[in-house]
């Protein structure tokens, strides 16, 4: 693994500075198993976790390309020691990366979304309370940014949603508290 220590002192988005959450590490991007698609999570080992100072069930950041977030959980006994994180299509979409690629990962500091806008991704939906009440459960815990691509399965069909805008900007959590805006389309 490489470490980084971070010298940037502003933080972005007014909190923590980088220097505050200062531990990266360096991993190699792995395909996640089919139980794990489309849920925005990824899987570490228990030593990555420990360097980083995080648990099971905490935020994280994935910077490849572009930069992304997921909820880290426990990687398989069988990926201990090897190095890698294992994220879905969407999450190395998001974070601007591929299967053999690396990242950098770090604890992400996240607050609760005031606001979360999203869009249906490629096809226009009619937007009623059902739906904006179905997503508002699919989305509950979930780390988001502006921009990323999100899937929720919808009739066993994964529909892609793009994250348009966030208040505040930045990491967020959705929470019962965030305000959901569901457009018919993107623009």
């Amino acid at each position: 693994m490489v470490f980084y220590e971070s010298n940037i002192i502003n933080g972005t988005w007014g909190r923590k500075t980088m220097a505050e959450r200062n531990k990266r590490i360096e991993l190699k991007v792995e395909d996640v198993e089919r139980t794990d698609l489309a849920k925005g999570i990824a899987r570490i080992d228990q030593a990555a976790m420990q360097i980083l100072q995080i648990s099971e069930r905490d935020i994280i950041e994935i910077i490849g390309n572009k930069k992304t977030v997921a909820r880290v959980h426990l990687a398989n006994p069988e990926d201990a020691g090897k190095n890698i994180v294992r994220i879905d299509a969407y999450t190395r979409r998001n974070a601007g990366t591929t299967v053999g690629g690396y990242v950098k990962i770090c604890k992400a500091d996240v607050v609760e979304a005031k606001k979360i806008f999203v869009a249906p991704s490629g096809i226009p939906l009619t937007v009623d309370d059902l739906l904006v009440k179905f997503l508002k459960s699919e989305l509950s815990g979930r780390p988001l940014m502006k921009m990323n691509i999100i899937v929720v399965v919808m009739l066993a069909h994964p529909v892609l949603f793009v994250v348009v805008d966030t208040e505040p900007d930045g990491p967020v959590v959705f929470t019962e508290n965030t305000e959901l805006h569901v457009l018919s389309k993107q623009n």
